[in-house]
């Protein structure tokens, strides 16, 4: 089901656990329109799964920042989730809004690299993993951490979850 406001449209699906794959074709079938992607209904989603939105193999760099959707503004995860896999929104240089949901356990590795007009994400407290350069490229980016993991560079030194330049991590 879709909904159509100014240049954004909204695609709220209703499967209990959504096919990635249509959706990624959705996404390239309607890449001259930026999408609100609203999975709330997707109760049985447990996972984002890892490459969701990004292809590391080049097959949509005609309508992403670099290897992800350049159309995806937005999207609302169910509740459900607990895992979001390695490189899921990877590049969606337009997505400006998502919630990660309270029963969210682990954040994989680059899953918001590049995200460039992500201003605002809110970890949760549930958190208890998050992978390497989640937020590499990130430069508006406010960070709230309401999670026990350690938002430290210094880990590591080839391990790096914030970018050099942030613009603010509160809590």
């Amino acid at each position: 089901k879709s909904q159509t406001s100014g240049s954004t449209i909204t695609v709220a699906l209703t499967e209990t656990n959504p096919d990635f794959a249509k959706i990624r074709e959705a996404l390239s079938n309607n890449a001259n329109v930026n999408v609100k992607l609203d999975l709330a209904k997707c109760t049985d989603l447990k996972e984002i799964p890892e490459n969701a939105f990004y292809k590391s193999d080049n097959s949509l760099k005609k309508v992403g920042g670099e290897n992800g959707f350049k159309n995806l503004v937005a999207i609302i995860l169910p509740e459900t989730v607990v895992t979001i896999g390695n490189n899921a929104f990877r590049d969606c240089i337009l997505l400006t809004e998502i919630n990660l949901p309270d029963k969210t356990e682990e954040i994989g590795n680059y899953v918001f690299a590049n995200c460039q007009s992500l201003t605002l994400i809110v970890i949760p407290k549930s958190v208890l993993k998050i992978g390497e350069n989640v937020f590499e490229g990130c430069t508006q980016i406010e960070i709230k951490n309401n999670s026990n993991v350690s938002l430290d560079n210094n880990q590591d030194d080839n391990f790096e979850i914030l970018p050099k330049k942030i613009t603010k991590i509160v809590g």
